[in-house]
C-alpha cells in the first residue's frame, strides 16, 4: 500500500509517467497561460494564509501556443526560474536573452556565487572553434585570485591576499611584479 495519495509505480521503464495536457488548439493563447501545472498548496492560516505557495508549470511563450517554457515558482507562487522553449534559463527573469541569465532587484543579488570545499572555485570563459581554444579562467586557488589564459596555457595574473599583483608570475614579491615571458633575458619589473 502506498504511503502517499498518489503513487505511480511500474516494473517497466518509461511507463510511470503522469501527463498533464490541454486540448486548446488555436492561436488565442496569452503569454503565461498554463498548459499544465503542479501546485503546492498550504492551508496554513498563519503568515499570508491558505494559498498556493509554489508550482511547476508549462507556460505559453507565444500566442500560438507552440512555444512553451517551464516555470518554477516559490514563496506565494512567485515565478523564480524559467527554462524557455529555446533552452535558455532565467533566474529572476521570464525572458532570458542568454543561455543563463540572472537578474535581481536586490542589491548584490545579481551575484553568482561559487563555493567549494576543496581548494579551487573558478569560472571558465572559453571559445572552442575547432582546433583552437581561447579564453580565460577566473577564480580562487587557495587564498589567491587568478586569471588563467588558455592562449598562454598558464596563469596570466595572480592577486595575493597581501595586495601583491603578479603578471607573468604566481608569486609576486611586490605590489606589482611583472615578469616578461618570451622577452630577451625575461626582464622583470617590481614596483
Amino acid at each position: 500500500s502506498p504511503d502517499t495519495l498518489l503513487n505511480l509505480e511500474s516494473a517497466a521503464i518509461n511507463t510511470s509517467i503522469l501527463t498533464l495536457g490541454c486540448t486548446k488548439n488555436d492561436a488565442s493563447w496569452t503569454l503565461g497561460d498554463k498548459i499544465g501545472a503542479v501546485n503546492f498548496f498550504s492551508s496554513d492560516g498563519s503568515g499570508p494564509g491558505a494559498l498556493v505557495r509554489g508550482s511547476m508549470a508549462l507556460v505559453a511563450e507565444s500566442t500560438s501556443g507552440g512555444d512553451m517554457g517551464l516555470s518554477f515558482s516559490t514563496y506565494n507562487n512567485t515565478e523564480r526560474v524559467r527554462i524557455t522553449a529555446t533552452g535558455r534559463m532565467g533566474i529572476g527573469t521570464t525572458s532570458p536573452g542568454y543561455p543563463l541569465e540572472i537578474n535581481s532587484a536586490v542589491t548584490g543579488g545579481g551575484m553568482l556565487s561559487l563555493m567549494s570545499t576543496g581548494v579551487e572555485a573558478s569560472i571558465s570563459h572559453r571559445i572552442n572553434s575547432g582546433a583552437t581554444t581561447s579564453g580565460w579562467v577566473t577564480g580562487n586557488y587557495n587564498a589567491d585570485y587568478f586569471i588563467y589564459s588558455y592562449t598562454l596555457g598558464s596563469q596570466a595574473i595572480t592577486f595575493k591576499p597581501t595586495g601583491n599583483v603578479g603578471i607573468g608570475t604566481t608569486g609576486p614579491s611586490a605590489r606589482l611584479n611583472v615578469v616578461g615571458v618570451g622577452q630577451a633575458n625575461n626582464p622583470t619589473v617590481a614596483i
